[in-house]
């Protein structure tokens, strides 16, 4: 990555080891949790979860950060923004070249959970506002710390704010490729640059695209197959942006723990808290596909044993498993992955195995709600697909994909995100 300032790129290091040595250490910044005693952190718009969240620059657009403090005391978090490069490496720019307002603000909104086993302060705010603005276009990560001390990261959550000076438009197909036309999916768009003036698409333009916001299939710095005076056209001839289809997301209705759940074995007490024994699922690897209706891996909290889903909802364990009967020497790791493991493959979510009942496992603790959540695997002969082996891949599958498109700015030192286009493969063929 090129570095236009040696002494601004010094800063943001500095900048960034003051947020966290944990962060200096990745030099990137990712969706992650830092202390066992938050949970369900979650950016929304109006009200609903996001595969890739992002507001308009210069808008009334804001999200609504939500999270829960298990401890369930009355804490103080604090919050500032750090702008990003495209790759979410942290940007040479000070933060009052980024910024409007103040550099680090207070999340304000507090509340106490209310008849729930697992007690928990439930924190909320929403953003942009007044105190603290970007900008800016770009990629931004939020950065959350306690008791005014930057140093003590909580969380981190990413979120991007576009500036749309560009007209995308595109669709989606089956794989052209013989080989690949029954399991892959082929994302084919153009756009036209007049908008931005004295620019090199080779050097200056960065377009990656995601599938259902999933990051361990993102294809990154996606180059233009014909280029024409201005007008740029991704049609895809290299395969650069040609995915695996994958399968429909498997869902968890969770939304009450009073019954067992959809696919819940047994439902028993753990630690004081509920607990639902999921069935071992079979693989759908040599299965033939079947639609179901999904949310694309998203989650959101619900609960029907209250009134409000943010104070009512209460914790329970959840064991997901995966039926195996083979041995598992040489598959590589297993990971339940959605969005509630940020659709990353983390290591909080890889799943053990247990050759007593022939299945990988994972536990963890979920507030309720509905998840949808998929079983990767990257053993070194599903190089191709993470979902090959346990979910299949298949070019019927509904997805969606959303294609960013980056502009290296060389006068204001920074990637602007100019253009933002969702397209998904039953609306846009």
């Amino acid at each position: 990555m090129e570095l236009y300032c040696p002494m601004l790129y010094r800063f943001a290091l500095l900048l960034l080891a003051v947020t966290s040595p944990a962060l200096l250490e990745a030099r990137v910044f990712r969706d992650s949790i830092y202390k066992d005693n938050i949970a369900t952190v979650q950016l929304l718009r109006e009200g609903k979860p996001s595969m890739v969240p992002f507001v308009q620059l210069h808008s009334a657009e804001t999200f609504s950060l939500h999270f829960d403090d298990l401890n369930a005391g009355s804490d103080v978090y604090n919050y500032t923004m750090v702008m990003c490069n495209y790759d979410w490496t942290p940007s040479p720019l000070e933060p009052i070249m980024y910024l409007n307002g103040f550099m680090q603000a207070n999340i304000t909104q507090m509340d106490f959970s209310m008849g729930t086993k697992q007690s928990y302060t439930h924190y909320s705010i929403d953003f942009p506002n007044a105190d603290m603005r970007p900008k800016m276009s770009g990629n931004y990560a939020l950065v959350v710390f306690r008791q005014y001390d930057n140093t003590d990261t909580v969380f981190v959550k990413r979120f991007r704010v576009v500036e749309p000076l560009l007209n995308i438009t595109g669709r989606t197909r089956d794989a052209i490729n013989a080989e690949l036309r029954l399991s892959s999916q082929d994302v084919v768009f153009e756009m036209d640059l007049a908008a931005i003036q004295n620019v090199n698409p080779r050097m200056d333009i960065f377009v990656d695209i995601l599938q259902d916001g999933r990051e361990d299939n993102a294809r990154r710095g996606v180059k233009p197959a014909i280029q024409v005076g201005t007008q740029l056209t991704f049609d895809n001839l290299d395969n650069s942006a040609t995915f695996p289809g994958g399968n429909e997301w498997r869902f968890l209705d969770l939304r009450t723990l009073r019954q067992k759940t959809n696919i819940t074995r047994e439902l028993t007490e753990k630690n004081g808290l509920a607990y639902s024994q999921l069935f071992a699922l079979p693989s759908r690897g040599n299965t033939e596909y079947s639609p179901l209706p999904d949310l694309n891996g998203v989650y959101y909290i619900e609960t029907r044993d209250g009134f409000n889903n943010n104070t009512d909802g209460d914790y329970s364990y959840v064991r997901f498993a995966l039926a195996y009967d083979e041995s598992p020497q040489g598959m590589g790791d297993v990971y339940v992955m959605g969005q509630m493991s940020n659709y990353q493959l983390s290591p909080e979510w890889k799943m053990d195995y247990d050759y007593d009942r022939r299945e990988f496992f994972l536990e963890k603790k979920l507030k309720t709600g509905y998840y949808n959540f998929m079983f990767l695997n990257t053993s070194p002969y599903a190089s191709y697909s993470h979902t090959r082996k346990f979910e299949g891949d298949f070019a019927r599958t509904e997805n969606t994909y959303v294609v960013l498109v980056y502009y290296r700015d060389r006068y204001q030192r920074n990637d602007r995100l100019i253009g933002v286009a969702a397209f998904n493969t039953i609306l846009d063929r």
